[in-house]
């Protein structure tokens, strides 16, 4: 199990809404004890990964923050690996259940450390420049980019 801890927060309410969700999720996955838990579990971390991806692109655009292509482009092959790793687990019956979900959660742990950890905390000294980031991140970033928290946006 993946816990949140204060030194993961990148520092934008949205950003680290999202990342305690995906944790929770990716926890949920590996909780898993069949196929069918595993696959259901498994739809909805592709499903929200690609909305947090949307919702941080969109966030990095908004405030033109430098590194935002190269994040992007790591955005695509982690949603890309994830969508394979999920269909040719699913797909093909020949696998036990405890290897699949095995599979899945080593992508999705390195994930959370390779990416969240190495990378969304280099977003952190960028975004603390920032006067006040709430300010910045709910109401008026709704009305700007039409992204709002994750706990409001299907």
């Amino acid at each position: 199990m993946i816990t949140w801890r204060e030194e993961m927060a990148v520092g934008v309410p949205a950003i680290d809404d999202d990342h305690k969700a995906l944790i929770g999720i990716i926890n949920e996955f590996e909780s898993c004890q069949t196929r069918t838990c595993a696959e259901r579990a498994a739809k909805k971390l592709y499903a929200y990964t690609r909305s947090h991806f949307r919702r941080e692109e969109a966030i990095q655009a908004s405030f033109n923050y430098p590194d935002r292509e190269r994040q992007a482009a790591e955005h695509a092959q982690i949603a890309a690996n994830l969508e394979t790793l999920i269909k040719t687990a699913f797909l093909g019956k020949s696998r036990s259940d405890s290897d699949v979900i095995a599979d899945i959660t080593k992508l999705m742990r390195q994930w959370i450390v390779d990416h969240v950890i190495k990378h969304d905390l280099k977003m952190r000294p960028f975004f603390r420049k920032i006067q006040r980031p709430e300010d910045f991140f709910l109401p008026p970033l709704v009305s700007k980019i039409g992204i709002g928290p994750a706990h409001h946006h299907p």
